[in-house]
């Protein structure tokens, strides 16, 4: 079995049958998402990003058809959907696979360790109120 330089995959990928066109909506719409990208060799992959106000990036995927590509999405707005379109799908198919929703993590910042200089300073203050109670009596 040849599949024209492109891998034989063993799993389920989303594809259609002729060139590829598709869209994926979200259930529930999530900040972000992820998946596996199958190319060919006849030209890029387009991927339209959709959130409730509309187109919010376009990406277009070029990478080795030989190898399994992966996409993650970071949006400010809730991603409702994502449209797929590629070249000669109807020749050698494209497709993803093992799509992954998520929610942005808020980063909670950690304090910096006190520096070296700050335990120094500390250091001499306390040095220097001592020596000032010494003379004070």
């Amino acid at each position: 079995y040849t599949n024209y330089g492109v891998p034989v995959t063993t799993s389920s990928i989303l594809t259609t049958a002729g060139d590829e066109d598709f869209t994926v909506e979200f259930g529930t719409p999530t900040e972000a998402v992820g998946f596996d990208t199958y190319l060919n060799t006849f030209g890029p992959a387009t991927i339209n990003v959709f959130g409730t106000s509309g187109l919010l990036d376009t990406f277009v995927l070029n990478h080795d058809p030989t190898n399994v590509g992966f996409l993650g999405i970071l949006a400010d707005e809730e991603i409702s959907s994502i449209r797929w379109t590629t070249v000669n799908g109807g020749i050698i198919n494209t497709g993803i696979d093992n799509i992954v929703q998520g929610t942005e993590i808020e980063s909670t910042s950690t304090p910096e360790p006190i520096s070296i200089l700050s335990l120094i300073a500390l250091g001499v203050l306390g040095f220097g109120s001592s020596l000032l109670k010494r003379k004070s009596r």
